[in-house]
């Protein structure tokens, strides 16, 4: 079985965020606008699952998920901090929390 990190990627440039899936037979690209960002989730696995990030986009209602297991999700993450779409201190209580917690920045009103 192949490692989720060679058939999912995430990649993003000054402008876009692109989601590509490679697996055979399914193969998808996605492309999220910073711009376009109004919140971002992060949910804590368990030691068998892989944590995931949700970016949630003006245009739609539901997510985008990402598992930060997805090649190049790390930079992502540092990314999205560093734009100020999550908050630092908040971002290392996320990924520091209980498994199953959802972190989410900006938090609700």
């Amino acid at each position: 079985m192949r490692a989720l990190s060679d058939w999912f990627i995430v990649d993003f440039d000054d402008k876009r965020i692109q989601i590509r899936i490679v697996e055979p037979g399914t193969p998808s690209k996605t492309e999220i606008l910073w711009k376009d960002i109004i919140r971002v989730c992060y949910k804590t696995g368990s030691f068998l699952e892989s944590d995931e990030i949700f970016i949630f986009v003006k245009q739609r209602p539901e997510s985008y998920l990402i598992p930060t297991e997805a090649s190049g999700t790390t930079d992502l993450w540092g990314e999205i901090i560093e734009r100020n779409l999550f908050d630092a201190k908040e971002a290392l209580n996320a990924v520091l929390a209980e498994d199953h917690t959802v972190t989410c920045w900006p938090p609700p009103k």
